[in-house]
């Protein structure tokens, strides 16, 4: 509803229009200006304004067919965050789908920088994780050289990525006299708070992995004990002390789960994440792609902690899970048949209650 506001705007100048998304909404207006155009063209309907959310979940997809691995298509398909979110008017999967765009690019930084740039114009998460992904391939290739790398691909695409970025900030700027959001969204999701950063950090890593529970017979089968135990000791305490200080609930789930049962989804999504990451740091390959999710998560759970804003690292984590775990069919069949029965009763229940 809030980008249909901003939608109409484009379409009839009315200055109520942006002035209610404005109050309602930090992010940039390149989403509802897409919606615009779709609504020139197909009416005024649902799926004007749901296409490009549509078309940015599909580009995910398509993108993630190159590696050949049907898993990872079903992983992240079916991911409750992608699922939801794929279907509503929300700027996350065009962001996500373009940013992919930009890494699956070869041969020509300047091409993958302006994908990165388009990417952050639409939700301005994804610049944080072009940037820290290429910095740190950058960075790898500057310690192995010794010496620093200028001429450098990621680098270049990086620098390109900022700079179309700074540059539509100032057209914004210029267009609606804000500097980047909303000033009262500033102060909640731009000031910093080192007081709950632990906090927020333990929220966004149990929501992650507990996405991806399926990798809990592998750890169980391969990693020692002592392992389990240390981070069992970790994620209890920090389970017991959490608290939502932001929006990271269960959505339709909130309502039938009780607080025992949030617990322990907390206490195994915690100690499932931590045993990903031992898993994903043994492999030098994967340390790069580890590390840009764990900065991700680090930087934004200094702020005002949000669950959609997983869906910027769950496609890096899928590929990550898929590439470092193995399992029976028997488990991803009947981890992709309970995602099904999950993304179905959360879509009857949206739609009976009217908030799909």
């Amino acid at each position: 509803w809030v980008y249909r506001q901003g939608s109409q705007y484009f379409l009839t100048q009315e200055q109520s229009s942006v002035e209610q998304y404005f109050s309602l909404q930090a992010n940039p207006l390149t989403y509802s200006y897409l919606s615009s155009i779709a609504v020139r063209i197909f009416g005024d309907t649902y799926l004007s304004y749901r296409l490009f959310a549509l078309i940015g979940g599909s580009l995910l997809l398509a993108l993630l067919a190159r590696h050949n691995n049907p898993w990872l298509i079903l992983l992240v398909g079916l991911n409750p965050l992608i699922w939801i979110y794929s279907g509503r008017a929300y700027s996350e999967l065009l962001s996500v789908g373009v940013m992919l765009l930009a890494f699956e690019t070869r041969g020509s930084c300047i091409l993958r920088g302006v994908w990165g740039g388009l990417a952050a114009t639409v939700k301005y998460h994804a610049i944080v994780v072009n940037g820290v992904y290429w910095g740190l391939q950058w960075l790898r290739r500057t310690m192995q050289e010794k010496q620093w790398v200028w001429r450098d691909a990621n680098l270049q695409s990086a620098a390109i990525s900022l700079f179309g970025l700074v540059v539509f900030l100032l057209f914004y700027m210029y267009q609606t006299n804000i500097w980047i959001a909303p000033e009262k969204f500033q102060v909640v999701h731009g000031s910093i708070q080192f007081d709950n950063w632990l906090n927020n950090f333990y929220s966004y890593g149990f929501y992650l992995s507990g996405m991806f529970f399926l990798t809990i017979p592998a750890h169980l089968q391969n990693i020692q004990w002592r392992w389990h135990a240390v981070a069992l000791s970790i994620s209890i305490p920090l389970a017991i002390s959490n608290q939502n200080l932001g929006e990271i609930d269960f959505g339709s789930f909130d309502q039938l789960l009780s607080n025992e049962i949030i617990l322990l989804i907390k206490v195994v999504g915690f100690w499932n994440f931590l045993l990903c990451c031992k898993q994903f740091w043994q492999d030098r390959e994967s340390r790069i792609m580890l590390l840009t999710i764990l900065i991700y998560i680090t930087m934004f759970s200094l702020a005002k902690p949000v669950q959609r804003y997983l869906i910027f690292v769950i496609p890096f984590w899928a590929i990550l899970v898929c590439s470092h775990i193995r399992l029976h069919r028997l488990f991803w069949w009947g981890f992709v048949i309970g995602l099904c029965g999950l993304n179905g009763f959360a879509s009857l229940y949206q739609v009976s209650n009217a908030q799909a």
